[in-house]
Formats: C-alpha cells, structure tokens, sequence
C-alpha cells in the first residue's frame, strides 16, 4: 500500500510540526537538514530473538562519528560475543530518510545489507574475527506484510525534535554461523524488531526503555515498547503494543523502578492508573561507557525475563515470562 509521505523538517532544518503525533505507519520523511551537521543522530536497531538466543546488528551516524556493533547474546550458557567498530565521520554508513530505504555497508572487516521488498526485510552480515578468530556469518528474512508500527515525533522544540519508528513482533526466519557453530532462528519460534531513529537530538539525554516480542496463551503475537524520560515534556511518549499486526498506542507515561547499585534486582514497570503492571526480571547485564570528553556515554543493557499485566482498549493481556531487553541510557552527546 502506498502512503502519503510527511517531510518531518522544513528545508531550513525546523521542525514540520507544531505537537507530538503518532502513526501507526512510517509514512515519516526524515528529510535531516544539513544546517544541523554535527547535531543529527539517526539508526537503525536490529534484534533477532528466539527463546534462547538475542542478535542485535546496528548501525548509527551521528556525523561527527559512526558506530556499528552486532552481540549475541547466549542466555542459556550466559555469554555474551560482541564486536564494535568506531566509524570516523559515519564514513559509508549511509542511513538515509525512510525505515524502508535499504542499507549496504562495505568495509575491510564487515559487510552488511539490509534490503527491502513488499513483504519482507532481508538481512545479510559478515564480519571478520567475531569471536576467537572466527568470522560471523548471518542472514534473516523477517516478514513485515500488513503489520503497523508504533510512529512518533517527539518536538521539544523547532530547533531539536526526533522521528522514532518501533517495530516488533515480526515474524523472522534465518541462521547465524561463526566457525564451527550454527544457529537456526526458526520461523515460528523468532521474531524481528527494529528501533529506527532519526532526529536532531538534545546535548543531554536519559532514557529507559524496554522492547519484548512474544507469543501469548492464544496464539497472538505481542510487541511491546515502553519507554520514559526522553519525551518528557513533549507531548508524546513512545509507549504502546504491537498485537496481531495492529499497533495500539498507550498516551499514559511509565516509571521504570530499579536499584542503580544494582541493575541485577527486579525492575517494576509500572503506569499511574495500574494499566500497565509488569515486572522484569534480568538474567544477563550488557554494560558500556565511553568518555571522550565532549561525548560521553553510560549504557546498562539488560535481558531477562517480563511478567505483568497491560490493560488497553478494555482489553486485558497477561504476560508470562516473556523473554525482554530492557535498558538505561545516559548520555552527553
């Protein structure tokens, strides 16, 4: 179906719209201005999960640097594989202005292509020396026919706004190799997320945010996003479900509770009405923290376990140890 794109900025780099909106398509345009070189900050964020396994390959340009990494995450053996690679000046990471445009990146040790067509996004990876000298091999077709998305702009102001685009719960099929082992993500049992961003970002940042595909007892397939602090003051938040294909946004504002001692203990996920009632349970910790001076960066990833209740429409949906990411992220960038 073809859709009526909206430019999200004018040509001098202000921002088209006058409040937060949400879609339920991507009919955004991230027309990014380069009047606001060095300020823009756009990626694509891509998770294959299955019940045992996490794998995540992204891609960022934030013009003055880019930054490509892919981890996959072993719950069963908890073990972590993870490689980065700093890209000066986003070099040939070319992220252009649509969640449908395709993605080749070609370099000395990586080589990724994200490709569209009708029905499905298709990804195929390589990178040298991923984990004890042997190389990551990996493709995926993930099937995105007829199913919404949860799309906002976020304006905190003219001058500073942001286009988020959150998939989930995309049925996906495909297979990783680095060296001797294989792993099969099977149809039926994976699924596909992406967290696409586009935008002229603040200097100061924090978010927490917490992303899960899952299956319920009657055979319905649930995305969820939540999120908190980054669109305070918007309008807007980022918060809503993806069920059966149809995407239902939640205006209700979250508080995510945690011990900042210890990202380990149970995090309470929680709405001031009780609609949304869930507790997230980590069983394994991914941390980073960059400081460069002007940049700096501290990162707490979490996988586990998400239990609760969210309550939307009149409909009530109980979740049961659904595998989650779940995160914080504060940064001065």
């Amino acid at each position: 179906m073809e859709l009526d794109s909206k430019n999200l900025c004018d040509k001098n780099g202000r921002l088209n719209f006058h409040e937060g909106m949400f879609f339920q398509d991507p009919i955004i345009n991230s027309n990014l201005s380069k009047r606001n070189l060095l300020r823009r900050k756009k990626w694509n964020y891509w998770t294959i999960n299955n019940d045992k396994y996490f794998f995540t390959i992204a891609l960022a340009n934030f013009d003055y640097s880019g930054l490509i990494f892919a981890y996959l995450i072993d719950l069963d053996n908890n073990k972590i594989i993870e490689k980065n690679f700093l890209v000066p000046f986003g070099k040939g990471i070319c992220l252009k202005s649509h969640v449908d445009d395709d993605i080749v990146y070609e370099g000395k040790n990586l080589n990724i292509k994200i490709i569209n067509s009708s029905d499905k996004t298709k990804i195929e990876l390589f990178i040298n020396n991923f984990c004890e000298n042997n190389c990551l091999m990996g493709y995926f077709n993930i099937y995105n026919k007829d199913v919404e998305s949860l799309n906002i702009v976020v304006p905190w102001s003219k001058k500073k706004y942001t286009y988020a685009c959150k998939q989930s719960a995309l049925k996906c099929e495909g297979a990783l190799s680095i060296g001797n082992d294989y792993i099969k993500f099977e149809k039926g049992e994976s699924y596909g997320s992406q967290d696409f961003g586009r935008g002229v970002w603040k200097r100061n940042i924090k978010w927490n945010w917490i992303t899960c595909s899952t299956t319920i007892m009657d055979k319905k397939h649930l995305g969820i996003n939540l999120g908190a602090h980054w669109t305070d003051g918007s309008g807007i938040t980022e918060n809503g479900i993806i069920l059966d294909g149809k995407a239902y946004q939640i205006e209700e504002d979250v508080e995510f509770k945690y011990d900042n001692d210890d990202f380990m203990k149970p995090w309470t996920i929680k709405s001031q009405s009780n609609d949304i009632n869930l507790v997230f349970v980590p069983i394994r910790i991914r941390e980073s923290n960059m400081n460069f001076g002007i940049i700096k960066s501290h990162f707490n990833q979490l996988f586990g376990k998400l239990r609760g209740s969210i309550k939307i429409n009149g409909l009530v949906i109980n979740i049961d140890e659904a595998l989650s990411l779940c995160e914080e992220h504060i940064a001065k960038w």
